[in-house]
């Protein structure tokens, strides 16, 4: 998925087995600076069923440069 394209989305995020959410991509990254998001962790955008790890959805918690985090 583009960048720009996980922005406008909400999400489910699996942690540990539980599943929580649905969350916007800014308290996605919030939860991820806190440390309470690993790259080990899944998300699934709402109205969808496929899971994904953070790993592959790196550009969503983690600033692009030149861009801002917010």
């Amino acid at each position: 998925m583009h960048p720009d394209d996980w922005n406008w989305r909400t999400y489910y995020v699996s942690r540990n087995g539980e599943v929580s959410g649905p969350f916007t991509p800014s308290q996605i990254r919030i939860q991820w600076e806190n440390g309470n998001l690993t790259l080990a962790d899944f998300i699934c955008p709402e109205g969808e069923s496929e899971w994904i790890s953070l790993r592959e959805a790196q550009d969503l918690v983690e600033p692009q440069p030149g861009r801002s985090a917010t």
